[in-house]
């Protein structure tokens, strides 16, 4: 063991009947071979987190954790270095269950090692030429096979009782009103806790909990902890909308109250559409979502087209992943009223999205999309333009 490794102080409590404690620790070093501080560490055992670390001053780390090391499943450490400083991040196969390997999910490009009741890893964090170099010295690339001719088909396909979260970040930019040059920035966020109430072959029903939301100033305390359901089919597509007549309708600008129908449409476009079809590897599919939008004093029309395009198999999170990209086009159109004048809003944008689906697993893992949108509001005569830029992430959480 080298001189800069460290093993845990302290003697690790007994672990579960039928699991083994392992010990799990080692070095971390940048392309110069000096220690790195500040690396994520973090274990995942069959596609879950279990275990997280962080390289100390001397770029050493060490965790401990129960695990069955005769279990089929696969266990994996990903070494993440801090964001905006252009490294990338390591991954190292620790065990690989049996139909991983037989998928082929971990190329000859992924750094493997022999998980032990005490194992101890060096591992070294490289700027993207630096990886990219040692890429191509391995050889790697040209030993894996890429996805070939194999099709998956994709379904959100959870068991009863199955539990997750679901947080959804927004940030918006937006420019309105005669004259403005300097764009509003607003950020938002709303998480659920999930629970598969029932699942079968024709879909799931989620129980959706409020746990947390924010945006500004607003106070909506009222709907934390509020519990509704919705029917998720096996494609993506919801229905069966229960409770949200329920939810507390909260003020949240000049004559916009949100209430059951606006809570609703906040759940259509969370989750991807998938395809009827078995799909491979550049295989493309389409979708369109149609629904009506509250505004002040009146209602709009929203159209959402989408082409989704398979991108190949990657690891994300620990669990093997289909990466998929979205285009799509929005456009909104309403008539409503404020302050007693007839008021009529018009929107068109596009935006793109970058989606994880655990096809072995049954759901997203994450969502991150941006959009570009353009219109006018239009009162008595006079158009008022508007212009919006959002990032947005959803990121689901199984536990």
């Amino acid at each position: 063991m080298p001189a800069g490794a460290t093993r845990p102080d302290t003697a690790a409590p007994a672990a579960p009947s039928g699991l083994d404690e392992v010990e799990i620790y080692g070095l971390v070093t940048d392309a110069n071979g000096l220690p790195m501080a500040g690396i994520n560490v973090n274990l995942f055992v069959a596609g879950l987190e279990e275990k997280s670390a962080v390289t100390d001053t001397s770029g050493t780390f060490s965790m401990t954790h129960p695990i069955d090391l005769a279990a089929d499943e696969t266990v994996v450490l990903w070494f993440t270095p801090p964001r905006g400083m252009g490294l990338v991040r390591e991954i190292v196969m620790l065990k690989e269950s049996e139909a991983s390997a037989m998928r082929g999910h971990y190329g000859p490009c992924v750094k493997k090692a022999i998980l032990s009741p005490s194992t101890y890893l060096e591992v070294q964090i490289l700027d993207q030429a630096g990886y990219a170099a040692k890429i191509e010295e391995s050889g790697c690339m040209e030993m894996a096979g890429g996805m070939g001719d194999e099709t998956f088909e994709l379904r959100y396909n959870l068991p009863a009782d199955q539990t997750f979260t679901i947080t959804s970040t927004t940030t918006e930019q937006t420019t309105s009103g005669p004259g403005a040059s300097e764009p509003e920035v607003t950020e938002s966020s709303v998480s659920y806790l999930a629970t598969v109430a029932s699942s079968t072959a024709e879909g799931m029903a989620l129980d959706l909990e409020y746990t947390d939301r924010s945006a500004g100033n607003i106070d909506f305390s009222p709907l934390i902890g509020q519990t509704v359901t919705v029917y998720l089919s096996p494609t993506g597509e919801l229905s069966r909308f229960a409770g949200f007549d329920a939810l507390p309708e909260i003020r949240v600008g000049p004559g916009m109250p949100i209430g059951g129908d606006g809570y609703m449409n906040e759940l259509r476009t969370l989750l991807p559409r998938l395809p009827v079809e078995p799909v491979g590897q550049g295989d493309t599919w389409t979708d369109e979502i149609r629904f009506l939008q509250p505004i002040p004093g009146g209602t709009g029309n929203v159209t959402i087209d989408a082409t989704y395009t398979l991108r190949g198999q990657t690891m994300f999170r620990g669990a093997n992943c289909l990466e998929i990209s979205s285009e799509y086009t929005f456009s909104f159109s309403g008539q409503g009223e404020m302050r007693g004048a007839p008021i009529t809003i018009s929107m068109d944008g596009t935006g793109t999205q970058e989606i994880y689906f655990a096809h072995e697993r049954g759901m997203m893992l994450e969502k991150t999309g941006q959009s570009n949108m353009s219109g006018s509001t239009e009162s008595q005569g006079m158009s008022f333009p508007m212009e919006e830029e959002a990032r947005t992430t959803v990121t689901v959480t199984l536990q």
